[in-house]
C-alpha cells in the first residue's frame, strides 16, 4: 500500500511529485453536430478511474461509450503529489510508529511462523538489515529491500509449485515423476518483475523420451502494474525514453511524463457500431530513441540515473518523477483507506 522514502535524494523526489499538472485526452462527441470527430478533453485520474472535464466546466466519465455526467467537483490532477505525500507518512508509521528500521532478513519466517532455512539448516534469507542500506533508495534494483523483496517471492513460488507438484504425483495415477523444472536466473527476472504466466507441460511421451518443459509468457505493458521503464519524456512533438541523450541536453524544455501505454492506438465503439480509432497522445516517437535505441543511455536503475540528470536537468527529473507517482498511485487499490475504515469500526 505504500512506498518508502529513505534515501538523501528522496526529498528531491517528494518535492518533484508537488509539481501541478493535467493531460489531454482525445475522444468522439455523442451529439450530431460532433459525432465522429476527436476532441481534446482535459481529464484527472483517480483510483483508476479518468474522469474527463467538459467544455461547460462539469466532469464526466466514459462507460460502454456512453458520457456519464458527475456531480463532484474536481480539480487539478494531482495524484503525483498525494503519492509523494502518502509515501512521506508511510515512512514514518514503518520506521517510527512500528519501529521497524532494524528489521533483518533473518526475521522472515514461513507459515508456520518458523524461521526459513536452506537445505544446508542455515537462514535461508542471510542476516543483513534490510534499510540498512547506504545511499540507496528503496526501489533501487541493488537495495537491501528490492532483493529481499524478490527472494522472499522467488522462495514463494518455488515452494508452493513444488508442494503442488509433489501432491499431485501422491494422488494420481500417473506413472511419471512430475518435478519443479530449474529456471534460468534470466527467466527469473521476468517472472518476479512482471505480471506473468508460467505454463508447465511433463510426461508427454514423445517416442523415445518423455518430454519436460515449461514457458513463462510476461506482460510489460499493463495498467495493473507501473515499473520505472513504464513511463516515456514528451518533447516538441515528440516522445523519448527518459534516457534519451537529447533530452539530457535540453535545459529550458517542458517536458511531461506519460505512461508508455497512452502511446498506443485505441479503439471505441460509436452509435452507428463503427470502430473509430484514436491515439491519447499524439506525439511521434523518436527515431533513434524508440525505434533503434541508438542514442539512449542504459541503465539498470532509474532512480540513480535520474538522481544524476537532476544536478544538470532538474525539469526532465521532475517530469519524470511526476509522472511516475501519478500512474503508481492511479492504480487500483484494493485496500485503499483499509486503515481508516478499520478506526470507525472500532469507535462504533
Amino acid at each position: 500500500e505504500g512506498y518508502i522514502l529513505k534515501d538523501k535524494n528522496d526529498k528531491k523526489i517528494l518535492e518533484f511529485g508537488l509539481k501541478k499538472i493535467k493531460e489531454i485526452i482525445y475522444y468522439d462527441e455523442l451529439n450530431n453536430k460532433f459525432r465522429n470527430k476527436l476532441k481534446t478533453y482535459e481529464y484527472i485520474k483517480i483510483n483508476g478511474a479518468k474522469y474527463y472535464k467538459d467544455t461547460d466546466g462539469s466532469w464526466f466519465t466514459i462507460i460502454n461509450g456512453e458520457k456519464f455526467k458527475q456531480s463532484e467537483k474536481f480539480g487539478k490532477n494531482i495524484a503525483g503529489k498525494l503519492y509523494y505525500e502518502e509515501a512521506y507518512k508511510f515512512t514514518n508509521r514503518v520506521l517510527n510508529t512500528y519501529q521497524l528500521s532494524d528489521l533483518k532478513a533473518s526475521n522472515a519466517v514461513d507459515e508456520n511462523g518458523n524461521q526459513i532455512k536452506d537445505e544446508s539448516g542455515n537462514n535461508k534469507f542471510g542476516d543483513y538489515n534490510i534499510f540498512d542500506d547506504d545511499d540507496k533508495s528503496i526501489e533501487d534494483f541493488d537495495s537491501n529491500f528490492n532483493q529481499h523483496r524478490l527472494e522472499v517471492i522467488r522462495y514463494s513460488i518455488e515452494k508452493n509449485l513444488s508442494i503442488a507438484i509433489a501432491n499431485y504425483n501422491n494422488y494420481s495415477n500417473v506413472t511419471t515423476n512430475f518435478q519443479m523444472p530449474k529456471l534460468k536466473e534470466d527467466e527469473w527476472d521476468k517472472v518476479l518483475n512482471n505480471i506473468s504466466i508460467i505454463s508447465f507441460l511433463q510426461g508427454l511421451n514423445i517416442g523415445g523420451k518423455v518430454y519436460n518443459g515449461y514457458s513463462i509468457i510476461p506482460n510489460t505493458k499493463n495498467k495493473e502494474n507501473v515499473d520505472e521503464d513504464s513511463i516515456y519524456i514528451t518533447y516538441n512533438g515528440q516522445y523519448y525514453k527518459p534516457t534519451d541523450r537529447t533530452l539530457s541536453e535540453i535545459k529550458d524544455g517542458t517536458f511531461q511524463g506519460v505512461l508508455n501505454l497512452d502511446f498506443e492506438r485505441k479503439t471505441k465503439v460509436d452509435k452507428n457500431g463503427n470502430s473509430v480509432y484514436f491515439l491519447p497522445h499524439t506525439e511521434l516517437a523518436s527515431y533513434s530513441s524508440i525505434v533503434n535505441n541508438t542514442n539512449v543511455d542504459y541503465t539498470d536503475n532509474m532512480y540513480e540515473f535520474m538522481a544524476k540528470i537532476n544536478e544538470t536537468n532538474p525539469n526532465l527529473a521532475s517530469a519524470y518523477f511526476t509522472a511516475l507517482g501519478r500512474e503508481k498511485y492511479s492504480l487500483y487499490k484494493t485496500n485503499n483507506k483499509l486503515e481508516k475504515i478499520k478506526t470507525k469500526f472500532l469507535q462504533k
